[in-house]
């Protein structure tokens, strides 16, 4: 059917989120509506703090170049290799503002049943269970595990439709918030969990929730 899906790509400091369209109809439109759509969705979410380098399309302008600048804000490239949204890598980190962690966590209570019920064939089951078991491994770790090489992890990963990243984040953030319900002490979870500290644990608390440990304790 019509639609798109899409990819990024992280080169040195910059971001790049390329849209794939699988439109028949009025193409150049309609990916024009996706990107400047993800654009204001950036700032919406952050709180104006994402601001992006640029915005990237493989069709002609099919108005004045300048206006489209004049609309978006950002400078406009046309006929470009990718259809995409630049920002700075370090964005990549930005708490979300309107974060929901009750939402956050339904959704993820949802996908680990859904993960459950693809039964032994799911390499991302496979690896969430090792992960639960030890959650300071990294990928390399897990992969050898699996008899696998790092890479060929990755690649079968994104066939599933996710990443190692992806597994172990959602992973952690679960994990981090049951020690925290259980009122165990911010430096035994940031060290079963493998962070270097607190403040590295914290960090990454707040980038998963948009909250802090202690915002997240206070609302139990």
């Amino acid at each position: 059917g019509e639609g798109g899906t899409f990819e990024y790509a992280v080169a040195g400091d910059v971001c790049e989120i390329r849209y794939l369209p699988q439109y028949t109809t009025r193409l150049a439109e309609r990916v024009e509506a996706a990107l400047a759509s993800l654009l204001q969705l950036t700032r919406w979410s952050t709180g104006e703090q994402l601001q992006a380098s640029g915005i990237s399309f493989s069709h002609p302008a099919l108005a004045d170049p300048d206006r489209y600048q004049q609309l978006l804000g950002v400078p406009v490239e046309f006929e470009a290799a990718h259809n995409s949204l630049r920002i700075s890598a370090a964005a990549l980190s930005l708490p979300l503002i309107y974060a929901n962690p009750a939402l956050c966590q339904h959704l993820r209570t949802l996908a680990d049943q859904l993960l459950e019920q693809l039964g032994s064939q799911s390499l991302s089951a496979s690896v969430r269970d090792l992960l639960r078991q030890h959650p300071r491994w990294g990928k390399e770790k897990v992969a050898e595990q699996m008899a696998m090489s790092g890479r060929h992890l990755i690649r079968k990963l994104s066939e599933e439709g996710t990443s190692f990243k992806l597994l172990r984040d959602s992973l952690l953030q679960g994990m981090a918030e049951q020690s925290l319900k259980e009122g165990s002490k911010l430096f035994d979870i940031a060290d079963k969990l493998g962070f270097s500290d607190e403040s590295a644990f914290a960090k990454a608390f707040k980038r998963w929730t948009g909250m802090t440990p202690a915002q997240f304790r206070a609302q139990i």
